[in-house]
């Protein structure tokens, strides 16, 4: 089963940059929300995240705050 996966990041995190290029490496499609051009959003995910940090990666239902291979591949699964 395919999980939908979207990535919550701003313009000059290198920490996204590096979860998009591990993304695309697995051939994973992902969305992209620009927290700093989407207040609403940025609000949503921070509340339901407990974090005001980027990235944040949504799989499925689970939520991962920051870069970490090991949790995004066992998310995936």
């Amino acid at each position: 089963m395919v999980k939908k996966v979207i990535l919550y990041t701003t313009p000059l995190c290198p920490q996204c940059e590096r979860t998009k290029r591990f993304l695309k490496e697995k051939g994973i499609k992902y969305t992209v929300v620009d927290v700093f051009k989407d207040q609403k959003k940025a609000e949503e995910i921070f509340e339901r995240s407990g974090k005001k940090v980027v990235p944040i990666i949504e799989i499925g239902e689970n939520l991962i705050v920051g870069f970490n291979k090991k949790i995004i591949e066992k998310s995936l699964e």
